[in-house]
């Protein structure tokens, strides 16, 4: 599941080392509700309906961690490798858009522009003239763009585009080019439609598309029938909406605000067909002489849980109308100044630079009273004169504002009062409604959400995020998350909402502080999933306060959680994430690390984030897998990639240490160069089931080493020796079509699956079966788009394996992964057969039909040595298919092929020899049975030691993990017995398949096989 990189002086396929993630998009459909509250994080899901590849849809088909087809992987290598080599650099791909396949963001060594950038005007001379360099890349030329923001920060500019069609902006296209501002770009990315072609003339006049819209809404019960007085109804733009790579439509993209009920959409409708063509739920919801004088007021800081203090309040107008407004300062204190002598009126509410409180039933508080020259005055707000929530709400809404110009002077998109409305009469919430941030009452068991500082900052911002990315707008996820991280490192907690609950002070509802991995812990709801890239921002935190002290590390991981915004506008959490990396970096080169890069990349693997790979001299780039094949005296080939950033390796010093499992001493194979940076060493032939252990080591001319594993030789790289292994990572002999196939569609295809589902009935697996970062199998079909029944099996299809020369072998076994699915009237069926004349006769070994209630991946191994009585000879294998047509859909997926075969008990040795044997007893290991079958009584296993000393005995699967251990510690010299009964260390039933028996003795080792079969 990963993406590559691309030099000017490398092939294409150089790199590997960043995950992609991509996936199709789909039609999702989801339970209505108001969106993304502040609640729990188990709240309901909101109602999106989406273009099926819409700039949405795609970034939210992100999340399910795909990737591209093998066609489209290598489609969009090639095109960065001729990028890199018109260009120059090296550079990493984190994600390709699925269905354009231009890039998302790229980061590498970066190239010189040859010019200073001290302005908004020179940052985008340099990025146009980049953007018409790269051209043929992504297929559009600067001329066709337009700039949508400039943005400057940690010394670095970001220009961000926007792609325009005839004076159309292209809804949800982006291009950002980042640069130091010595004019050095590294990092560019975003999503643009080279070959997008749609109509620019509307049929359906805006008062009309206005009409329908609301129609549909109040059919849905998202809307009433018509819109209140303080409901909003207004086009937020007029543009093309891309469908697919080369279609899109003429919209109207409508933004509404509802009371009642309560809810924000974003609604695109067809310019000139009138159809609905999606919604989205915006509603950002959390699951304070002259005349002179001072305000203070009793405050809740950082919430109702934690008491009040007095604190002064800035930032409040003053209105004296004889003489003038003025506004407090960082005291609280204002100055107003006057020429006469008599007492003036004066006036204040709760309205400021940044915030204009109301209280939503009844009157906003004001103070009114009189004001004398020379004597100073003071008003406090407290419980007689103002509402806590009033109070509240306009300290920390000053507060927060006050970070972020802490934090970026520059940032001026909220330097206005923004509404802030109180005393809502409901419960359990506060919400952004695209203009004004608002919170309800206590009711419910639940506090009022205005008295809870952290929860202001939150709705505060979602603000933010909507003003710096203006369109289009991140997933919900990335709101939420950054609302959260503005309220975790304002309050310096990572639990959000303490007393949110009127019987809690203490959890809260959500946590930063936590263990959440991406992606495997997403759950599709924002609040829920926005806790994995908070819970990065906290750690980052913490590790920076730690390292570069309290006040030094908060700053730092608050300019670099805002700029890697500001730069980069990430619409998925992996982008975010890097874009941290690009905003801590300080030579526009992310190979070589950045200043902070020891704290933020432990940050982002604690939650399952990939960090760019960090290196400091030698380089080592090496694809493990569990199984290797060495048929025959054939050798075990590892290859690497392997270069220095220094010098040229040492032809002399590269080296692939290898043992086998058990073994105390390495011995090493050399590595010789097959192309430039790409190494194969052989380690010589060694027996069917024997796990060999190795790392590699390299040094360039320098003396600069490295190793691979980086914890090499504490940890080792594994792999099982088998006949015959096909993890289908790349084309193979394996072959489509035999006599009798008459399938219409849903041919055997190799690829990476893309997800279908009918109905709840999953039909189409996501992802292979190969442990990542595996991608490809076969599949009756690649779905692509539209319905499943458009691709699945019609008719019988049949995939065959090469003929493997098993000659001599007396026993043999075949594994590997099979999916299934058969709906509707689910009549498909799918049989695998064996031969062992190289394809005359066959023999059925597993058979699978009906309908799957929860169809996955399912392993599956078989004996087969005595099929053919005992000639095995000329071994292949065969998948057949048989699907039917509408309503019937029939899916079948193969992956994970292994064979092993061999003669006798296929005993190992694992170190020495017999002439390192001492006389005597021969160290020996058997079964008492003669027989390598586990029987209903268990396996009767006996060993024979020359001498005494420590003796571990274990049971051990095909991928060397230990099932069993019979023994582990000293026996005396002698013949010794043990029985396994077929269980695993915790008492349950081991599987039927292969397994090992290993003895590891001082004098040598000793392996020999089990089987089960149930």
């Amino acid at each position: 599941m990963r993406s590559r990189s691309a030099s000017a002086s490398a092939t294409p396929s150089r790199r590997q080392n960043i995950r992609l993630w991509a996936a199709v998009a789909t039609v999702l459909l989801l339970t209505s509700g108001a969106a993304e509250a502040l609640q729990p994080v188990d709240a309901p899901m909101s109602e999106d309906l989406l273009l099926p590849q819409g700039p949405e849809a795609i970034t939210q088909s992100l999340h399910r961690g795909a990737v591209l087809p093998a066609a489209a992987q290598l489609e969009a290598d090639r095109a960065l490798y001729e990028f890199a080599q018109t260009i120059g650099g090296r550079w990493d791909v984190l994600a390709w858009n699925p269905v354009t396949l231009t890039p998302r963001l790229i980061t590498g060594t970066g190239i010189s522009s040859g010019q200073i950038v001290d302005n908004r005007a020179g940052a985008e001379a340099v990025a146009r003239r980049f953007v018409d360099q790269g051209r043929a890349f992504w297929g559009v030329a600067s001329d066709e763009l337009t700039v949508r923001r400039i943005s400057q920060g940690l010394q670095k500019w970001s220009v961000h585009f926007t792609q325009e069609i005839e004076g159309l902006p292209v809804i949800g296209s982006r291009l950002a080019v980042t640069m130091t501002e010595t004019g050095r770009i590294f990092a560019f990315g975003g999503d643009l439609w080279p070959a997008l072609q749609a109509p620019t003339q509307a049929l359906l006049s805006e008062q009309d598309a206005h009409a329908r819209v609301l129609a549909e809404l109040h059919s849905r019960g998202l809307a009433p029938a018509e819109p209140g007085g303080r409901d909003r109804l207004r086009t937020e733009r007029f543009g093309i909406l891309p469908a697919a790579a080369t279609t899109g439509h003429l919209v109207y993209r409508i933004d509404t605000f509802f009371h009642e009920p309560l809810g924000a959409w974003l609604v695109d409708i067809d310019a000139r067909s009138g159809e609905i063509l999606q919604i989205q739920n915006v509603l950002r919801a959390l699951s304070r002489e002259d005349l002179t004088g001072t305000i203070l007021g009793d405050i809740e800081d950082p919430g109702w849980c934690f008491g009040s203090d007095t604190l002064v309040v800035p930032l409040m107008e003053v209105v004296i109308p004889g003489a003038g407004t003025d506004t407090t300062d960082s005291d609280g204190a204002f100055h107003i100044p006057f020429a006469g002598s008599e007492p003036e009126s004066i006036f204040v509410e709760f309205l400021g630079s940044f915030v204009d409180v109301n209280n939503d039933v009844g009157a906003d508080s004001r103070f009114a009273g009189e004001i004398t020259p020379g004597e100073p005055f003071t008003l406090q707000w407290d419980e007689t004169n103002a509402r806590w929530d009033e109070r509240d709400v306009f300290h920390h809404t000053t507060k927060v504002h006050e970070y972020l110009k802490w934090i970026d002077p520059n940032w001026t998109e909220i330097d206005y009062p923004l509404p802030a409305n109180v005393n809502l009469q409901s419960s359990c919430n506060a919400f952004w409604d695209g203009e004004s941030i608002n919170f309800y009452h206590e009711a419910g068991g639940c506090a009022n959400t205005g008295r809870l500082g952290d929860v202001v900052h939150h709705e505060y911002g979602h603000g933010v995020t909507t003003f710096m990315y203006v369109t289009p707008q991140p997933p919900s996820d990335i709101h939420e998350a950054n609302s959260d991280v503005i309220g975790n490192y304002l309050i310096d907690d990572s639990k959000m909402g303490r007393g949110f609950y009127l019987d809690d002070c203490e959890n809260g509802i959500r946590d930063s502080d936590n263990d959440l991995i991406w992606p495997d812990d997403l759950h599709g709801e924002g609040h829920w999933d926005g806790q994995i890239l908070a819970g990065f921002h906290w750690d980052a935190r913490e590790n920076m306060m730690l390292t570069l002290g309290e006040e030094p590390g908060h700053r730092r991981a608050s300019e670099i959680w805002h700029f890697g915004r500001l730069l980069g506008l990430p619409m998925m959490q992996p982008e975010q994430v890097w874009w941290s990396f690009i905003a801590d970096d300080d030579d526009g080169n992310l190979d070589n690390g950045t200043p902070n890069y020891d704290d933020l990349c432990p940050a982002a693997e604690h939650h399952g984030f990939e960090c760019p790979e960090r290196f400091d001299h030698v380089v080592i780039h090496h694809q493990a897998f569990r199984y290797a094949p060495s048929p025959g005296d054939e050798p075990i080939e590892i290859t690497a990639e392997i270069y220095s950033f220094d010098c040229e390796m040492d032809p002399d010093s590269m080296f692939v240490h290898y043992r086998l499992m058990g073994g105390s001493d390495f011995q090493s194979a050399l590595f010789e160069p097959v192309r430039e940076d790409e190494y194969v060493a052989l380690i010589p032939h060694q027996p069917i089931t024997a796990i060999v252990e190795y790392y590699i080591e390299a040094t360039d001319m320098l003396g600069n080493t490295e190793v691979d594993p980086r914890e090499a030789p504490t940890e080792l790289h594994r792999v099982t020796v088998v006949t015959a292994y096909d993890p289908f990572e790349t084309e193979s002999d394996w072959t489509v079509g035999a006599p009798g196939d008459d399938a219409t569609q849903g041919i055997w295809e190799w690829c990476d699956p893309n997800g279908a589902q009918v109905g709840p009935n999953v039909v189409q697996p996501e992802d292979d079966a190969t442990a990542d970062p595996g991608a490809f199998c076969w599949i009756t079909g690649q779905f692509s788009e539209g319905y499943p029944w458009y691709s699945d099996a019609d008719g019988q299809t049949t995939l065959t394996s090469p003929v493997y020369d098993l000659s001599g072998s007396d026993w043999a076994y075949v594994w590997f992964h099979r999916w299934f699915q058969t709906v509707s009237t689910a009549l498909g069926t799918m049989d695998v057969d064996v031969s062992n004349d190289g394809g005359a006769t066959w023999i059925n070994i597993h058979h699978i039909e009906g309908f799957q209630e929860d169809p996955q991946w399912v392993p599956v191994q078989v004996d087969v040595s005595h099929l053919f009585g005992g000639a095995l000879d000329q071994f292949q294998m065969r998948v057949v298919m048989q699907g039917y047509a509408q309503p019937s859909v029939d899916e079948g997926g193969i992956d994970d092929f292994v064979l092993l075969a061999g003669s006798g008990l296929s005993d190992v040795d694992t170190d020495g020899g017999a002439d390192a044997r001492p006389a005597g007893v021969p160290l020996q290991l058997r079964l008492a049975s003669g027989n390598p079958r586990v029987g209903p009584a268990g396996a009767r296993i006996r060993f024979g030691l020359p001498q005494a000393g420590d003796v571990h005995l274990a049971v051990l699967d095909l991928t060397g993990r230990v099932v069993a251990n019979l023994q582990d510690g000293t026996l005396g010299a002698g013949m010794h017995e043990r029985t396994w009964n077929g269980h695993d260390a915790r008492g349950r039933m081991a599987g039927s398949g292969v397994y090992f028996l290993r003895l590891v003795t001082p004098q040598g080792n000793k392996t020999t096989r089990l089987v089960i079969a149930r």
